[in-house]
């Protein structure tokens, strides 16, 4: 038994040090096969989910070549072929050329399972399993986008100071930052169909205090003097501090202003009641809700520098960046409920908490929803899962975190658009100074599938609705600009 035991060892043992000493080019050689081709070595005893997803991927991708497609076996499989391309694989095996060789299987074949090996010029140079193969490269054909028009809106509106968001593929919500009127802007006409002037609610500023204000006193001060006062009459009693929208429904942010009784005369002293306001696509409000003052457990409030909604109920808010130390950046809001929910999302260590002027500096944000909540910094080259409170830094890109200096070397990294095409995640983002480039990822971002330059410049917004991305600049080295760049994906 022993004399057998150490017989098959050394059988073993002579066919491993065979196939080692007989790199890939000899079996090319030896079975007159070309330089560049692609192996299967089939594992005659592996599962029928290995077995079915090699099969899906050789019969759908559209760039397997089948005649460069070898299938190799281990001789204790010989016999089984025909039922293994029959019952497992499912294919035709007469239209593939098939070698039966341990040594050749052993030469391309790392772990005992079905694998696929790709060699050009003669080396190994990609290997993949069935769980590996959906990162294989011509299942994800490189996408690049063509733009197709632009629309300059500065000539338009007579500014820049412009705050751009998109209803849907044709409809453009734009907020002039001066008169704070809000437009809806057709894409295709080109051309402003309705608009929502400020004095919408400054005429119902004292229905907006009375919904927004609970002490008595403060209120009948305010509703007394709001249109008496001579501070009061000059101070801007309601500003529009945020626009945004999802599906057709229009959210803006407001501020109302109310002296604070009793403290000063001349009305120095002011504080603001915060409100969301929902309007159709047409800009007929539907609905004013009153935001919570604080924030429950944080020692926080809600802040309006973004609003980012989820659905008709739930909407991320940012928190206010007073004494901002490692605490939340927003926090997931019910308005069925009026109840928030922090999140656990705080600032890298690379982003100062202060700016030059000493004052707390804030860091805008993005969350969007793939399978779960995620976020994005637009400083920051994480994307975060929201729902997991995992990161994962961008694959590729050259980036250390540990020395990523966003006053200095990093200074023009600014993350514009995380989004799903195609089941990959697209990102569109700026590097270096004055260039934007597309990046094409698997769709668990692990893999950089592409990497194209689209645009000398920057985006402030970017937007997508199925193959179409809209971009925004509203930014310019030595000009004025505010442009909407419209492109689509092929």
């Amino acid at each position: 038994m022993t004399r057998y035991i150490l017989l098959s060892l050394s059988i073993l043992f002579a066919s491993i040090s065979h196939a080692i000493d007989n790199p890939v080019s000899y079996y090319l050689v030896k079975y007159k096969l070309p330089i560049n081709v692609n192996v299967l070595s089939v594992f005659g005893e592996d599962c029928l989910n290995c077995y079915y997803g090699f099969s899906n991927f050789i019969q759908n991708d559209k760039e397997m070549n089948k005649k460069e497609l070898v299938f190799i076996f281990q001789k204790n499989a010989e016999s089984e072929i025909d039922n293994i391309f029959k019952y497992r694989l499912k294919l035709n095996k007469n239209d593939y050329t098939i070698i039966v060789d341990n040594d050749f299987y052993s030469s391309v074949n790392k772990e005992g399972v079905t694998a696929l090996t790709i060699i050009k010029d003669k080396n190994i140079t990609e290997y993949y399993t069935a769980k590996t193969i959906h990162q294989f490269k011509s299942i994800t054909p490189p996408i690049h986008l063509k733009e197709i028009d632009t629309i300059d809106l500065k000539s338009r509106f007579g500014t820049k100071k412009l705050s751009l968001n998109l209803l849907n593929k044709s409809k453009a919500l734009i907020q002039n930052l001066y008169t704070n009127e809000i437009n809806i802007f057709d894409i295709n006409k080109k051309i402003v169909t309705n608009t929502l002037s400020l004095t919408y609610f400054n005429d119902r500023y004292d229905s907006l205090l009375t919904l927004l204000n609970t002490d008595s006193i403060n209120l009948a001060y305010n509703l007394k003097n709001y249109k008496t006062n001579e501070f009061y009459k000059t101070f801007p009693i309601i500003s529009i501090k945020k626009v945004t929208c999802i599906n057709n429904t229009i959210y803006l942010g407001l501020c109302v202003y109310n002296m604070v009784y009793g403290e000063n005369e001349n009305h120095i002293n002011y504080e603001a009641k915060q409100a969301l306001v929902k309007l159709d696509s047409n800009l007929t409000v539907k609905h004013i809700y009153k935001l919570l003052d604080s924030v429950p457990y944080v020692g926080k409030y809600v802040s309006l520098m973004d609003i980012i909604p989820l659905n008709n109920d739930s909407i991320i808010f940012s928190l206010s960046s007073v004494e901002r130390k490692g605490d939340s950046i927003c926090g997931l809001y019910s308005l069925k409920n009026n109840t928030i929910e922090p999140l656990n999302w705080s600032y890298e260590p690379f982003m100062p908490k202060l700016g030059s002027h000493g004052y707390p500096t804030y860091y805008p944000f993005r969350v969007y929803i793939d399978k779960s909540l995620k976020g994005f910094l637009h400083s920051s080259p994480y994307i975060y899962n929201l729902s997991t409170n995992e990161k994962k830094l961008l694959p590729n890109l050259g980036i250390d975190p540990l020395s990523f200096d966003i006053s200095s070397k990093d200074k023009y990294f600014w993350l514009s658009k995380v989004f799903k095409y195609d089941d990959m995640n697209m990102v569109i983002l700026s590097l270096t100074k004055g260039k934007q480039v597309l990046l094409q990822y698997d769709n668990e971002m692990n893999k950089l599938i592409n990497k194209t330059d689209i645009f000398e410049g920057y985006f402030k917004d970017v937007f997508n609705f199925g193959n179409r991305v809209y971009a925004f600049e509203n930014y310019a080295e030595g000009k004025d600009v505010a442009i909407l760049h419209i492109y689509k994906l092929k």
